[in-house]
């Protein structure tokens, strides 16, 4: 058993955001690997809109060679959004 996790913070003027997400993973053998992973994500854009994002995810890991390896992930989110009434700004974050 592995584990892993993924911390990101984000901040400006007027943004701040962060993400949360444990990730254990479980070695079948030397090439087969699984985890399960958690989301968690709070983004706040001051007067402007605040967002929560939860979720999860199923990994799979195989290696064919010991320096190639092949990966597959499912993920699902619940997204909340609420927004005010001023203009939007539109944030977008590629990971």
């Amino acid at each position: 058993m592995r584990y892993g996790s993924r911390l990101g913070v984000n901040f400006g003027n007027i943004f701040f955001g962060v993400t949360i997400t444990p990730i254990p993973i479980y070695e079948i053998d030397k090439k087969l690997t699984f985890g399960v992973a958690l989301n968690a994500t709070f983004n706040n854009q001051k007067k402007i809109y605040k967002s929560t994002i939860l979720g999860g995810r199923l990994i799979g890991l195989y290696n064919i060679l010991e320096e190639v390896q092949l990966s597959a992930e499912f993920e699902k989110l619940n997204v909340n959004i609420k927004y005010s009434q001023r203009k939007l700004l539109v944030i977008c974050t590629i990971f």
